[in-house]
């Protein structure tokens, strides 16, 4: 089962990379359409000066006037491009805010599974903590059993109350340990 959680975080992985590409391109293609934007308000001006100069000089010079009907015949064909660009560009604006979603989904998914593999490894530590604390639990115990028999030396028994002092420490260390683990798997469990 791991396998398969393995799997759809790698396929999240390399979803997020393809859209990475994507929203580059995407950006790229929203700066074109800005520049042909501008560019084609450009246009619009130079025709319309075109057409009034045009209009203006047929009377006098009909050559020029010609010459500057071809100029904006030639102007309204490059304008068809600009349009195109300008045209792709609010396409690709229209497809960002999916690419903004998938991001979303990305970071969410990639946060639950980091916090389900945080919570297995805190989970793993404490069952160590808990069979530590067991083992050192039955220490305790014949420690106060050694102290306590009365068949046993006095060095046995100062022996015996120095490795339950021991013991003891540790067994504080290891309760306040695992509290700390319960407490992160409780955060854990309420995001």
């Amino acid at each position: 089962m791991s396998n398969k959680k393995t799997l759809d975080i790698t396929v999240f992985h390399i979803l997020k990379s393809v859209m990475d590409a994507k929203a580059k391109k995407l950006n790229d293609t929203i700066r074109a359409g800005a520049d042909a934007e501008h560019e084609h308000k450009l246009m619009r001006d130079h025709i319309s000066h075109l057409q009034s100069y045009a209009s203006q000089n047929s009377r006098f010079d009909p050559s020029e006037a010609q010459d500057a009907e071809e100029l904006i015949e030639s102007y309204e064909y490059q304008m068809k491009g600009i349009g195109k660009k300008i045209q792709s560009a609010a396409a690709a604006r229209a497809q960002m805010p999916h690419v903004a979603q998938f991001n979303k989904t990305y970071a969410l998914v990639c946060a639950t599974a980091q916090a389900k593999g945080r919570i297995a490894a805190l989970n793993a530590e404490r069952e160590e903590i808990e069979a530590r604390m067991d083992f050192v639990s039955k220490r305790i115990e014949s420690c106060e059993i050694n102290i306590t028999t009365d068949g046993y030396s006095d060095d046995v028994a100062t022996q015996a109350r120095r490795a339950l002092d021991c013991y003891m420490t540790e067994y504080e260390q290891l309760a306040q340990h695992l509290q700390c683990i319960n407490k992160s798997l409780q955060e854990y469990k309420t995001r």
